[in-house]
C-alpha cells in the first residue's frame, strides 16, 4: 500500500472558531434565547426534553447515518456562514424528524468545505433527513453558494465507548464551556459486493482496541458502512488529539479478511454544533407549519448525488485532493493529510 504525504499551513480566519451566536424562538413560552459561545456568562439555562435515554450506539442500538460534504462555491461566504444557515433553517427541520439521534456540523481545516452528518433509527429516515437537506439547499438562500462534494449513507456497525450512557449536552451550554474536535476518514471499498460485515465489524474492533481505546480526550469512536463508503470519525476534547487519530490510522495492519479500501480524504476541525437526542437540546419545531418527516415531502426536483465514481465535482479523490484538507481550526499549525494512493 503506498502513501503520499502532503502538508499545509492554514490560520484560522478571525472569528471562525465556532458558530458565533443563534437565536431560537421556543413554541411553549414565546421566549427569543441568544446563545453567545464566546461569552460563558451568556449560557442558557434552558433545556429540552430528550428523546432517548441514552445516545445510541450500534451495534446495541440501531443507527444509520447520512453525512454531506459541501462545496462553498460563494467567495462571499465562509464556512462558518454556511453552518449558521444550516443551524438557523435546517436545524429546527431535521431534529424534529422522526427516529432523530444526532445532527452535526463541524469544519474539515479547509475554508470552502463544510461537513455535516445526521443519525436516525431507521434507513427510510436517515434518507428522509437526506434530502430534505438538499431541499433546504436548493429552495432556500444556499441555492448556488454550495455544491456537494460528497454525500454518503450507511448503517452504523460500531460505536464506543459502550459502557456509557451518554446524555450530556453536545450543544448551547456545552460548548460555551468546552470545545469538542472532529476528525473523520472516508474510505472507499474496492469491491463493495465483497464486503463481508462480519470481517469489517471485527477489524474495526480490534483497531479501535489498539489504536483508539486508550486514547486522552476521546469521546465517541463511530464507524457506519453503506454502498461504496465507510465513514469512520473521533470526537476529542482536543485538536492534537484528532489529528493524531487521522495520523495513526496509516500504520495500521489490516487482517487479510478486512474489507479492501482506498482511503480517499480525511480532515480535522473544530464541531460547531451537535444536537443529540440524549441531551435533549433540540431546536423547537418551526411554526406554523409541522416538521416535514418523510420521503413524500422531498420535492422531486432534487438529485441524490450519486453512488459511483463521481460527484457533482468529480471523482471523490479528485474533490478531496483539490478542496478537502486538514489543517487547523484553531491556530496555525502543519496538520499532515494522508491520502491512499488510489
Amino acid at each position: 500500500m503506498k502513501l503520499a504525504l502532503a502538508s499545509s499551513l492554514l490560520a484560522l480566519p478571525a472569528g471562525s472558531s465556532s458558530v458565533s451566536s443563534v437565536t431560537r424562538k421556543l413554541q411553549d413560552n414565546d421566549v427569543t434565547i441568544t446563545n453567545d459561545y464566546t461569552n460563558q456568562d451568556s449560557v442558557s439555562e434552558i433545556q429540552w426534553n430528550p428523546t432517548c435515554d441514552c445516545q445510541p450506539m450500534p451495534p446495541q442500538k440501531s443507527s444509520y447515518q447520512v453525512v454531506r460534504l459541501w462545496n462553498i462555491v460563494d467567495t462571499s461566504m465562509t464556512d462558518q456562514d454556511v453552518i449558521k444557515e444550516f443551524n438557523t433553517g435546517f436545524a429546527p427541520v431535521v431534529t424534529n424528524m422522526p427516529g432523530f439521534q444526532r445532527y452535526m456540523a463541524s469544519s474539515t481545516g479547509n475554508s470552502t468545505t463544510v461537513f455535516f452528518l445526521n443519525q436516525f433509527d431507521t434507513q427510510e429516515e436517515a434518507r428522509a433527513a437526506q434530502e430534505a437537506a438538499k431541499e433546504f439547499v436548493a429552495k432556500g438562500t444556499l441555492n448556488g453558494k454550495i455544491t456537494p462534494n460528497l454525500f454518503t449513507e450507511g448503517k452504523g456497525y460500531f460505536a464506543a465507548p459502550l459502557d456509557t450512557c451518554i446524555k450530556y449536552p453536545t450543544q448551547d451550554d456545552y460548548l460555551a464551556r468546552r470545545q469538542d474536535y472532529l476528525s473523520v476518514r472516508f474510505y472507499k471499498f474496492v469491491d463493495p459486493a465483497s464486503v463481508n460485515t462480519t470481517a469489517l465489524f471485527s477489524g474495526t474492533q480490534s483497531f479501535y482496541e489498539e489504536f483508539i481505546k486508550g486514547d486522552e480526550g476521546l469521546v465517541t469512536y463511530y464507524n457506519a458502512e453503506g454502498g461504496d463508503y465507510d465513514v469512520a470519525w473521533n470526537m476529542y476534547k482536543t485538536e492534537e488529539q484528532a489529528i493524531q487519530s487521522n495520523q495513526q490510522s496509516v500504520n495500521w495492519t489490516m487482517p487479510d479478511d478486512y474489507p479492501a479500501t482506498d482511503r480517499v480524504g480525511s480532515a480535522a476541525g473544530i464541531i460547531a454544533f451537535d444536537y443529540t437526542c440524549s441531551a435533549g437540546n433540540r431546536p423547537a419545531a418551526p411554526t406554523p407549519t409541522p416538521a416535514p418527516h418523510g420521503p413524500d415531502w422531498v420535492s422531486a426536483e432534487v438529485t441524490p448525488v450519486p453512488d459511483d465514481e463521481s460527484t457533482t465535482t468529480g471523482p471523490p479523490s479528485a474533490a478531496f485532493s483539490t478542496s478537502f484538507s486538514v489543517a487547523s481550526a484553531v491556530s496555525a499549525a502543519v496538520f499532515i493529510m494522508f491520502w491512499q494512493t488510489l
